[in-house]
């Protein structure tokens, strides 16, 4: 089911546009009522448009408020900034649609760098045009269907329309930034500074218990250095397309259980799971057992 908007009109920021946005979005519904052939389903994709013009301007009034209350500070030191300027725009993709927002910037003299106090409110990467709403539709979506499937059940899901460029690109960005995240982890693991402070962290059990862990490796086909297939052919050396994944399953014998038709479970576990290799997973490892 695909509803067509013809010319929409972005409905006025100010609160007595409002009646014209829904004199507007009644008679599209209207209009789309009496059309031969639509159901239930196309009134609602209509309507779910017509919400999110309505919630453009909204959403952007709002997040000018979050932004103008953050205080002008370095995000990383604290430390006050050198104003520079003010009102630098920034287009942001949101889960409404394109907003362009307005912030000031300024120079941290500690931190020898250009900052947006704003930009750090509101949770924006540097130089990464979705929201931390979009940043989450995204990875999850692709995670469950290709890039090119996910464009196309995102706004019958109520969402707002993603190309697939930008779902493959942010999903990828935030693929980046956990692998970040789980590397830091592991390097705790390294130290005795850091394996304590992981130790302080873990939940003290109230009893012993036996942990169990259960490994495998399997392989899974991904394309590794996207456009340089030619140039490393010619270097002798053929592009790596399969890749071995390790992966762990955790829980404490005493969470296993059964249901009442006595089929075993296991009511509570975590999962492991890393490709760089058997050592990169024995470190993860040791985050859950410190």
């Amino acid at each position: 089911m695909i509803s067509d908007i013809d010319n929409p009109t972005l409905p006025p920021a100010d609160p007595a546009g409002f009646s014209d946005w829904l004199a507007a979005a009644q008679n599209r519904l209207d209009h789309l009522a009496r059309t031969p052939g639509t159901s239930l389903g196309h009134l609602e994709l209509a309507l779910v448009e017509q919400l999110h013009l309505l919630g453009v301007p909204l959403l952007t009034q709002a997040a000018h408020l979050q932004g103008q209350s953050s205080p002008f500070l370095c995000p990383r030191c604290q430390k006050p900034l050198a104003r520079e300027a003010k009102n630098h725009p920034r287009k942001v993709e949101s889960a409404l649609g394109p907003i362009l927002l307005q912030r000031d910037y300024g120079w941290c003299e500690p931190c020898q760098n250009w900052v947006y106090p704003a930009d750090a409110r509101w949770g924006l990467q540097p130089n990464a045009p979705a929201s931390p709403r979009v940043q989450e539709m995204a990875a999850e979506a692709v995670l469950k269907m290709p890039c090119a499937e996910a464009q196309k059940s995102l706004p019958r899901m109520g969402a707002c329309q993603l190309s697939s460029t930008t779902l493959h690109r942010e999903a990828y960005r935030q693929g980046e930034r956990a692998l970040v995240l789980q590397k830091s982890d592991q390097n705790r693991t390294a130290t005795q500074a850091g394996v304590l402070q992981l130790a302080k962290q873990a939940r003290i059990p109230k009893q012993p218990f036996v942990l169990i862990i259960e490994l495998d490796a399997w392989n899974i086909r991904e394309r590794t250095d996207w456009g340089r297939t030619q140039s490393l052919r010619k270097k002798g050396k053929e592009p790596e397309r399969w890749h071995w994944v390790y992966t762990a399953t955790i829980f404490r014998l005493d969470q296993r259980g059964h249901t009442a038709s006595k089929r075993p479970v296991i009511t509570e576990r975590g999962y492991v799971t890393i490709r760089p290799g058997f050592c990169a997973i024995d470190r993860s490892l040791r985050l859950w057992c410190p």
